[in-house]
């Protein structure tokens, strides 16, 4: 966890996930012909954003992309990326950390609690 937190770590795993998985994820995510993509998973985040911009250049529509960040304490900074649309962040301190890991735009995150169903409750 925490050799990966690092940012020089997160470079070489977005290239890394970029040349190995990108196009097979672009695959799978073009099956659905979605109006949105939501990630809730921190490896799950850069090819799968650079896949949905991919799609929405060869289909000629704009897909949003967004991530949900599912940690209320202390962020991977594999949740946070720059580009993504918006990012929904359930406390102050991970708006805060992505503010500074990534230098997410504060007009692209959203404070909204962690979303779960009324049975989890």
């Amino acid at each position: 966890y925490h050799l990966s937190n690092a940012f020089p770590n997160g470079k070489i795993a977005n290239i890394h996930s970029g040349i190995m998985c990108e196009k097979k994820i672009r695959k799978r995510i073009a099956g659905y012909d979605p109006d949105v993509v939501v990630s809730v998973h921190p490896a799950m985040n850069n090819a799968p954003r650079v896949a949905t911009r991919k799609l929405g250049e060869i289909h000629g529509k704009h897909i949003p992309f967004f991530t949900v960040v599912t940690d209320l304490g202390s962020g991977h900074s594999h949740w946070f990326e720059k580009k993504v649309e918006k990012l929904y962040v359930a406390s102050e301190r991970i708006r805060r950390l992505a503010r500074r890991r990534a230098r997410t735009p504060a007009k692209n995150i959203v404070m909204s609690g962690l979303p779960i169903r009324q049975e989890f409750a």
